[in-house]
């Protein structure tokens, strides 16, 4: 494989290339022959290119794509497009594993995270990024957090439980000179004609992604519900959490007294 990809490859992905990419010809010509007539000489990046160099195969399997001349006699040919969807699907998937970025070993890792409560950040440790917070975002990420195990619908929010569990979160971020504005401000989230909670769970949703630029990596940070989840919670294991002082050493989380 190293002869084509310059690094260590699974030998699946380009054998999985070539199973589909013959599925496909096989539907297009009556035989060997007649493929062969219809092969691109010069390298497009195409399935039906003949590939005489080494380097035509890694372009192809790269590029995971098809020109628009065999586009054209695919549609001529009038193939299932169920069958030319999966192909693409896979090629797709094919062109991921095999692209330089991946097999250069840049592929998206989840991250340890690094919280100091007080100064109100998120440290990305592994990539060297900072995401800062305002004192309300960061109290409720710190109680999504408290819930991370089994989530809490946002409707099950009542006042109450805000109360005994936000309130106190936010008053030790909270910098103004009376206490009455930050228990508005916590009441407002419960709040059922308001849209208070789910904004603020957007915003905090963008920071993560405009600092690391994924929606897949973002996902494991953010709050959202999973897959067939009525409860909203932060997808991540609490091994890669870690709550820290301004210098940096380990201190408990800020619910625990």
């Amino acid at each position: 494989m190293e002869r084509y990809f310059s690094v260590p490859t699974h030998p699946v992905y380009p054998v999985a290339y070539e199973i589909t990419a013959w599925v496909l010809r096989s539907r297009l010509f009556g035989n060997i022959s007649e493929a062969a007539l219809h092969a691109h000489r010069s390298p497009r990046g195409c399935f039906m290119d003949l590939c005489t160099n080494d380097s035509d195969v890694t372009l192809k399997m790269r590029t995971g794509d098809i020109c628009p001349d065999c586009l054209e006699f695919i549609r001529e040919k009038r193939l299932p497009t169920v069958i030319v969807n999966q192909v693409f699907q896979l090629w797709n998937v094919v062109s991921g594993k095999l692209s330089y970025r991946n097999t250069a070993g840049f592929q998206e890792e989840i991250m340890p995270l690094e919280i100091n409560f007080t100064k109100k950040e998120l440290c990305l440790t592994g990539y060297d990024s900072v995401v800062e917070m305002t004192p309300i975002q960061m109290a409720v990420y710190a109680f999504f957090l408290k819930h991370s195990k089994t989530g809490i619908a946002l409707r099950e929010l009542t006042p109450d439980i805000l109360h005994r569990e936000l309130l106190p979160l936010y008053l030790k971020l909270f910098r103004g000179s009376v206490s009455d504005e930050a228990r508005a401000t916590v009441e407002s989230l419960a709040d059922p004609g308001s849209n208070s909670l789910s904004e603020i769970i957007s915003k905090i949703r963008r920071k993560f992604l405009d600092s690391l630029g994924s929606e897949t990596l973002a996902s494991h940070y953010t709050i959202s519900k999973g897959v067939n989840e009525n409860n909203h919670r932060i997808h991540l294991s609490e091994q890669l959490v870690r709550w820290v002082d301004s210098g940096g050493m380990r201190v408990h989380a800020p619910w625990v007294k």
